[in-house]
């Protein structure tokens, strides 16, 4: 107990810097497993990227696919071929790529396109032209991501909100000369993707094809945490420089105090993802039930009060290199949370880790 103590001390003397990033497939667990669909006309399956170079489809994913059930910042979409499709390649001009929360969580989409988009939070996160590489060995398989679509706008996302994703994507004017088709990578039948579209009309405001249970297979790369949802950030360098900053941010209205709640136990250690640990996304050791078992106070940076008149959580905590040297090599797995008056949990923010 004496170094637990002797940790939280030391934590407590305690601009920010790069969040850490994640990749997953939509729907999960297709990484490195090949769909089953092949999203082309060859199969009697409608392409999105096809020899007409016109036309429209949303694919809505299941909120509980997420790897990650926490707010989120999603900021790259990439597709892939099917395994048993040869590219010729080629341009298309221009292709709009817009991401919502779902108004209908699938299989209950709307035909009318526009209706399943929520209108608060529809972002276009994309808008250019989209090259497809060639490719003409059919050995890979899964196939590898032909497309990378880093984004002109992030996208927040908070899955926790039992809302689905939606990914709009619009080619609109023609298909390049000689570019056949993109075949891309799908599965069916799947409980957790569901599309809906326009076959030859990129401007159509009305579906004419849907499949409640295929869609298609892409990947995207998101960070925890956004700027609209309650936030902490507990970052260093790493390599035993001994910095750190400390927030916690976009408190819920009516948060009157709350805890950081830090374990020294990666959830790793029992074959459980990061983030999915039973406390919150953690993993509890005995330096988690210190700080619960620990009473609020003014500027105490893991059982804190607000607001705090300046103090944390109102301001952050930071400190240079050479601070904090003596948590070199550890991992720690850190999440807050906000209560009310009642003392009943009105936030949760997205669960961090922090190699020192």
């Amino acid at each position: 107990m004496k170094t637990t103590i002797s940790l939280l001390l030391g934590l407590a003397l305690a601009g920010p810097m790069t969040a850490q990033t994640f990749t997953q497939t939509l729907p999960r667990g297709f990484d490195t497993v090949d769909g089953n669909y092949a999203i082309g006309t060859f199969s009697g399956v409608p392409t999105l990227f096809n020899s007409i170079g016109t036309s429209v489809w949303q694919y809505t994913y299941d909120w509980s696919t997420f790897v990650h059930r926490v707010p989120m910042t999603i900021s790259q979409l990439a597709l892939r071929r099917s395994s048993d499709a040869t590219l010729p390649g080629g341009t298309y001009s221009q292709v709009q790529i817009t991401m919502a929360s779902s108004q209908f969580n699938h299989p209950t989409t709307s035909s009318s396109l526009a209706n399943n988009l929520d209108p608060n939070d529809t972002v276009v996160v994309y808008n250019g032209p989209i090259t497809i590489p060639p490719y003409t060995t059919t050995a890979a398989i899964p196939a590898p991501w032909l497309i990378t679509l880093p984004f002109f706008n992030l996208f927040e996302f908070d899955p926790s909100r039992q809302r689905d994703l939606v990914i709009e994507i619009r080619v609109l004017g023609t298909a390049p000369v000689g570019s056949g088709l993109f075949i891309l990578d799908g599965v069916f039948p799947n409980a957790f993707v569901g599309q809906r579209g326009h076959r030859s009309n990129g401007l159509a405001t009305v579906s004419d094809w849907a499949n409640g249970d295929a869609g298609l297979v892409c990947q995207i790369q998101y960070s925890l945490g956004n700027s609209s949802d309650m936030d902490l950030q507990l970052v260093t360098s790493g390599g035993g420089v001994g910095d750190l900053f400390y927030q916690v941010s976009n408190l819920p209205v009516g948060t009157v105090e709350g805890y950081t709640l830090i374990s020294l136990v990666p959830t790793s250690t029992f074959a459980v993802p990061f983030g999915e640990g039973p406390l919150l996304g953690i993993w509890p050791d005995s330096v988690t039930f210190l700080i619960l078992s620990s009473p609020a106070g003014l500027g105490d940076p893991f059982h804190w009060i607000s607001p705090a008149g300046g103090f944390f959580p109102d301001s952050p905590i930071a400190v240079g290199p050479g601070t904090l040297t003596q948590f070199a090599g550890l991992t720690f797995e850190c999440s807050a949370v906000a209560l009310d008056v009642t003392r009943a949990i009105i936030g949760v923010s997205p669960p961090r880790a922090v190699n020192w």
